[in-house]
Formats: structure tokens, C-alpha cells, sequence
């Protein structure tokens, strides 16, 4: 639901959990912004989906939504239970040559393209 609404209608998605502390203005002009977040055991970096912005029309937030036309949910019965977070990673390593040595800290800036961005 979230990539549709950002797609369609564009603007930011926020987990229900999240706490906005400071503007958020900075970001705006991106037509993409998303976070790198570490994983509770603090082992992994990745992508997060609990904040993400875009424009409406956004060519990313498309394409991220395309990959859930032919999923299907059960598999010979069996429930495919993959994250849309660790969608979303392989996706940026298969479409923005995402590797795990360019954020395994969390601490860099990744820029997928001029307007798009995965910030600290």
C-alpha cells in the first residue's frame, strides 16, 4: 500500500512508530529519499521502508511496485514470508549496483541517481 500511495499520489510514508524530531524540509526537493536502518541484532544495514519519499510518478517507487504484479503470496502452498525490505535491497543491488561494502556501516550517503537518494 505505501509504494502505491507514494506512487499515485506521492509525498512521504512514515511507520506508525516513527517520531519526527526535526524539518524535514531539506529533503523535499528529492524526487526519492529513503534511510539505511540496522537490522535489531545490529549485524545488517539495509534499505528501510519505515521512511520513504517520493514524488507522485516516481520512476523508482514504479518500478518497486512492478515486482509485486506476479507475486504470489503462497507457493505450492507454502507462504513466501520475503520482507518488502529485503525486496527493496535486492532491488537497489540489481537496478543501483547497491553492495554491502558501500553501507555496511550505515554511514554513507548513496545517491542512486541526480534526484534520488538513501541517506545515514
Amino acid at each position: 500500500m505505501r509504494l502505491h500511495a507514494l506512487y499515485k499520489h506521492g509525498g512521504s510514508y512514515f511507520d506508525s512508530d516513527l517520531e519526527v524530531t526535526a524539518p524535514i524540509d531539506q529533503f523535499r526537493h528529492y524526487g526519492f529519499v529513503t534511510g539505511f536502518e540496522k537490522t535489531l541484532d545490529g549485524k545488517r544495514v539495509r534499505p528501510v521502508t519505515a521512511l520513504m519519499a517520493a514524488t507522485p510518478g516516481n520512476p523508482i517507487i514504479e518500478r518497486l511496485l512492478s515486482e509485486y504484479e506476479h507475486l504470489h503470496f503462497l507457493n505450492n502452498g507454502i507462504p513466501d514470508l520475503t520482507t518488502n525490505t529485503d525486496r527493496i535491497k535486492k532491488h537497489f543491488r540489481k537496478h543501483f549496483g547497491l553492495k554491502k561494502s558501500v553501507y555496511k556501516n550505515g554511514e554513507k550517503t548513496m545517491y542512486l541517481d541526480k534526484s534520488s537518494v538513501i541517506f545515514p
